[in-house]
């Protein structure tokens, strides 16, 4: 090729049974550019092709890459059949299976793990450059940035002599990202409730029949079917999209400190200078300070706007600053018993005929008091959540209806406890993983 440098034969792969053989060739960037755009090159009677030359550091040993297997010391893998034995000694290499694209979990991996057509499979293709090595010689060599599926919208490369003799390669690419998808929850709404119908349609509800029932479960299922229902059709779902958390007293002095601090942390973690460290600490000092000073003169502002005691503390219950009165209720019998009286009866009996007949000391004899409307009404009065378990069904709703609910409480509550029968619905309730912050490990909570 008249005008270009001369070509240098890097390697030679051994021709086997054939009668040609392939070369790897070292060119300048000029006689490279001529090459390429040709496709072809005749030498005698021969037309050869001609492509860039990628070489990829394989393992012989298991296959894998970005090591050799002199420097390998784990089990082998074939490269045929991804058997655990050498590739040289593999007997059905008619079975071709990639161990790599079964790592990645691929579905298509009927191909040997060094198969030639290596970029087509993966669909990889290198952008091209201007000469990226610089040594001194009229060769060089490229250096490369392979990309799948997607084509590279801008590439440039800078030269710093005083750093390193290769180019720093840059390419952009058309990444589409995803818009983000805001969140949201489904509710009942309690706005459209029409009191005057919802106490209609709850005293027409057949509660007598729910106290006939004979067993727990049935007696539970059926008020909780009839409090779900009449429900849905007052408060149906509707879907909430949630807010951000809204702090009044966020002022824009803390909004600059929050700037600064963040500006200051990441130049300390980008050039990892002391002065920007200090900063940061400066930063986080101010912003900790100007935080409490920002709440106490919200909060007293909003205190000072009323005079009675009784206004003042109910914004500081709003405020969550008051701290709730401590739950001083506990049970009057052993826990242990009382376990052992729910498990030890594993049938639902007839409640009519719940009651034990056997002649038992008074001292040894273990039995519940029958619960009232009055100790319904106290524990309804101490519950503090108003989370929905799996009957769908939260505290404030049973507040709502309590007075027509309130003697079916009464029956079912006594019925579990004079039965030992813990009612199935209530055992249950849904459950997430919940990642503490100092532990990697997940808990599950309901």
């Amino acid at each position: 090729m008249p005008g270009t440098s001369p070509i240098k034969i890097v390697y030679l792969y051994p021709a086997g049974n054939k009668r040609q053989r392939s070369c790897v060739i070292e060119a300048s960037a000029d006689s490279r550019r001529l090459l390429l755009s040709r496709g072809r090159v005749n030498l005698c009677w021969h037309s050869c092709r001609v492509e860039d030359h990628l070489s990829i550091m394989q393992c012989f040993k298991c296959s894998g890459f970005s090591h050799i297997a002199a420097k390998y010391d784990g089990e082998p893998c074939c490269a045929y059949c991804a058997g655990e034995h050498l590739s040289e000694a593999c007997n059905t290499k008619s079975q071709l299976k990639c161990i790599n694209c079964v790592s990645a979990g691929l579905s298509d991996h009927s191909h040997s793990a060094r198969d030639k057509d290596f970029f087509t499979t993966f669909n990889i293709s290198p952008l091209l450059f201007e000469p990226t090595h610089h040594p001194g010689s009229p060769h060089t060599t490229i250096d490369y940035i392979c990309a799948g599926g997607m084509e590279a919208t801008d590439t440039s490369q800078v030269h710093y002599p005083s750093i390193s003799k290769h180019d720093a390669l840059f390419a952009t690419f058309p990444i589409e990202v995803l818009a983000h998808a805001e969140t949201t929850f489904s509710c009942r709404d309690f706005r459209r409730l029409d009191p005057v119908l919802f106490g209609a349609d709850l005293a027409a509800i057949n509660w007598v029949h729910v106290i006939g029932l004979e067993s727990v479960d049935s007696m539970v299922e059926a008020f909780t079917s009839s409090m779900v229902e009449l429900f849905d059709r007052h408060t149906p779902y509707r879907a909430i999209r949630p807010r951000k958390n809204w702090k009044p007293w966020f002022t824009e002095e803390l909004r600059t400190l929050v700037t600064g601090r963040n500006q200051a942390w990441r130049r300390y973690r980008r050039l990892g200078r002391r002065e920007d460290l200090l900063a940061f600490r400066s930063f986080r000092g101010r912003l900790r300070a100007a935080t409490r000073r920002a709440r106490a003169t919200y909060y007293r502002d909003r205190i000072s706007e009323f005079g009675d005691p009784s206004s003042a503390w109910r914004i500081v219950g709003e405020l969550g600053l008051g701290s709730r009165a401590r739950n001083s209720f506990a049970l009057p019998v052993d826990v242990d018993r009382l376990n052992e009286h729910f498990i030890g009866s594993s049938i639902d009996l007839n409640l009519r005929d719940s009651r034990p007949t056997a002649r038992i000391p008074p001292q040894d004899r273990f039995f519940f008091n029958k619960v009232t409307c009055l100790d319904v009404l106290e524990a309804v009065k101490r519950g503090r959540s108003n989370a929905r378990g799996v009957d769908d069904i939260s505290l404030s709703q049973l507040r709502m209806c309590l007075r027509a609910i309130l003697p079916v409480l009464c029956d079912m509550f006594n019925a579990s406890l004079q039965s030992g029968v813990f009612p199935s619905l209530w055992r249950g309730g849904p459950w997430c993983a919940l990642c503490p912050r100092r532990s990697p490990h997940l808990t599950p909570a309901t």
